[in-house]
């Protein structure tokens, strides 16, 4: 498209979203931007050269600009997850959103007794919860759904989804709306507002946990540092629980012959120690950066869409709760 050729309108870009074009005199604008080297031409098109980076419209941006989304829009400004959907959230994680429309609310106010008018609707202590679980991480396109179960960034409750090759449905709800791109994620409009089914509390400390998880190792390694009794009371910790390969691979690293030298180690208890802090840190509260170790040191994280790194460890399984 030459730069005699762009007027007035809308031209649609290959991320999937409009670019906005505005003409003053001679000036051309795409997006804001300004076109001050118009029609330099290759083999295989052209190329005009603009002063700014233009950024597709936002999860934030597409719900917001909706009429429809009035009221999710804000339910996600009452529970402060509005930044979460814009470009400024850490990490350019992408999501998809099942996003529901303005009557879905609508419905559930009328249908529950407890919750009065759209202002209790907005002041429920689970309401970011409930929000949460309208979301799931990365960017999948309808012709990307498969049945089954989902995860979604809600700790525990997954969605579910059924007739993923035809109409496809999230919960037994249709989607009205597919495949609204945004330049973060996708959105996806539903007639129905998705409530988390009630979870249960866990049973089991970390110790159990890590029993319960198949992860023998790292259980006998806490027991033989001494921190299993830190880790059965009552303060809060989290745990990067290495799987039992991954020992097996730190006998290698460490210089050992076997395991069991390695749980003879002088230095094991700042070893497990390194991977565990304080307090209770789920998945979606790891963002770029450090955070500090029980042992002492800061273990590096990085975030790339929604797989999470600590000091290169992947996160394969996140938000496993126990008791403390």
């Amino acid at each position: 498209t030459k730069a005699e050729a762009l007027v007035e309108g809308d031209v649609m870009s290959f991320q999937g979203t409009n670019i906005p074009v505005t003409v003053d005199g001679a000036k051309k604008m795409v997006d804001g931007a300004e076109v001050t080297e118009a029609d330099v031409m290759a083999t295989n098109g052209v190329l005009h050269v603009i002063n700014q980076v233009m950024l597709p419209p936002s999860l934030a941006d597409m719900l917001a600009d909706d009429p429809d989304f009035g009221i999710f829009v804000e339910a996600l400004e009452a529970a402060q997850l509005t930044a979460t959907f814009g470009w400024a959230n850490k990490g350019g994680a992408m999501h998809t959103v099942f996003a529901p429309m303005n009557g879905a609310f609508d419905n559930l106010i009328a249908g529950d007794s407890s919750i009065a008018d759209k202002e209790a609707l907005l002041a429920l202590d689970g309401l970011a919860d409930i929000l949460k679980y309208h979301v799931v991480s990365g960017k999948v396109m309808a012709a990307g759904l498969t049945d089954g179960e989902v995860d979604t960034l809600h700790s525990t409750a997954k969605l579910t989804v059924t007739d993923a090759g035809s109409a496809p449905k999230i919960n037994g709800n249709a989607v009205a709306t597919a495949d609204m791109p945004a330049g973060n994620g996708v959105i996806h409009k539903i007639g129905a507002v998705l409530m988390p089914p009630a979870s249960s509390s866990p049973t089991m400390n970390l110790i159990e946990l890590a029993a319960d998880k198949s992860l023998a190792n790292l259980a006998t390694a806490l027991e033989t540092a001494e921190l299993k009794t830190t880790l059965e009371g009552a303060e809060k910790y989290t745990v990067f629980g290495p799987t039992d390969a991954a020992f097996a691979a730190a006998v290698t690293a460490l210089g050992e012959a076997d395991l069991t030298a390695v749980l003879a180690r002088a230095d094991l208890a700042e070893i497990l120690k390194y991977h565990v802090v304080e307090g209770e840190t789920k998945a979606e509260a790891l963002v770029a950066g450090d955070v500090m170790s029980f042992q002492g040191t800061n273990i590096p994280v990085t975030v790339d869409g929604a797989k999470k790194m600590v000091d290169g460890a992947e996160v394969t399984e996140a938000d496993v709760m126990a008791t403390n």
